[in-house]
């Protein structure tokens, strides 16, 4: 089944807008599983980015941006960045992640519980920005369908909004005659009512 293998494990969102993806795969699955797994996430990873870039950001804040996920095999796993670099995009490993097995291993799960902090505040970061910019994009939106502009972010005087119909006198009379029958009907609904 072709679907199966195309899940992602871990989406995270923020009011419908995915910030990254991570993954997960079984402890003994094969190398070959686990790089195309990889090679999935960083694609989808990189979509995402690549919808964040679109939006109308700063530049000081685009250079903040990137995509954090995770890949996981079992109880052992990496976190990954992805960024732009001029004209490309790169991926690159942040941090090695494990999950004890044995009472041994607990002092290296300090780290991790510090790196998957890391990764939430992170997300809040990006989480911030991301909104921030669809609020000024659906603002520009409204306003260029409205006043015509796409770069229009505050009313001017000089400008007219968009004339789609203008009424003509036989509009004009047939709405205002619409209107009185209207308003007959229910004048003569009320007096019949006063009658009972």
């Amino acid at each position: 089944n072709n679907g199966f293998g195309r899940r992602i494990d871990l989406i995270i969102a923020t009011k419908d807008i995915e910030l990254s993806t991570s993954e997960w795969k079984r402890k003994k699955s094969p190398a070959a599983k686990c790089l195309q797994q990889q090679a999935k996430n960083i694609r989808v990873n990189k979509a995402i980015l690549r919808y964040f870039l679109d939006l109308p950001i700063s530049e000081a804040d685009k250079n903040k941006l990137m995509t954090v996920g995770m890949d996981w095999a079992g109880n052992m796993g990496y976190m990954f960045a992805v960024k732009p670099l001029d004209d490309v995009f790169v991926a690159r490993t942040l941090y090695t992640l494990t999950i004890p097995t044995c009472i041994d291993e607990l002092p290296f799960f300090i780290d991790t519980l510090d790196h998957l902090y890391s990764w939430r505040n992170h997300h809040v970061h990006i989480k911030d920005i991301v909104l921030k910019a669809l609020c000024k994009r659906e603002k520009e939106k409204f306003f260029s369908s409205v006043l015509g502009s796409s770069t229009t972010t505050a009313i001017d005087i000089d400008t007219s909004p968009n004339v789609y119909l203008t009424p003509t006198r036989s509009r004009r009379r047939t709405a205002e005659s619409e209107i009185q029958g209207e308003e007959q009907e229910l004048y003569q609904e009320e007096y019949q009512d006063e009658d009972e």
